[in-house]
């Protein structure tokens, strides 16, 4: 069917913002949510999760530490048992902390910083403390920069 393709990413491009839908961050979140609810291994953690991690477990423990775990349909990339603290690890692009003409050009960024938003909220109005770290607050620390820097930032 000539044409076909065209049609189906002009279609994409007004519904998701981009040519394909796996481009969307917001379709393949619904993709791991889905996977994640019907029992599927769907890890998608990357380098610097992987380091906090680590560094999260050298400083409560491995038993106080959960990593991606679920709050009120939320997924939260890790829980601290024994300071009940809850922590999101974001990237700027992702969560939509880019220049306006990036999120005009990528509006799905919107409604994730929206939904971040909500999220918050919905932590504060539980009085539950929610921390968010962002990838470059701490992909260049050494590990034992990261400690410290973890250590301080879950006093407040």
């Amino acid at each position: 069917m000539p044409g076909a393709m065209e049609k189906a990413k002009e279609t994409n491009i007004k519904r998701y913002g981009v040519k394909n839908p796996m481009q969307n961050p917001i379709v393949v979140m619904k993709g791991l949510t889905t996977k994640q609810r019907n029992g599927k291994n769907v890890s998608k953690t990357n380098k610097i999760e992987q380091r906090l991690k680590l560094a999260l477990e050298k400083i409560f423990s491995a038993e106080n530490v959960q990593h991606q775990r679920w709050f009120k349909r939320h997924p939260v990339d890790f829980y601290i048992k024994s300071i009940d603290t809850w922590i999101e690890h974001d990237g700027e692009f992702w969560h939509g902390r880019v220049k306006d003409s990036l999120l005009k050009k990528y509006p799905y960024l919107i409604e994730r910083r929206e939904r971040d938003v909500k999220q918050d909220e919905l932590f504060s109005s539980l009085k539950m403390k929610l921390v968010r770290i962002m990838y470059k607050e701490v992909y260049k620390l050494s590990d034992n920069d990261l400690e410290t820097f973890l250590i301080e930032r879950l006093k407040t």
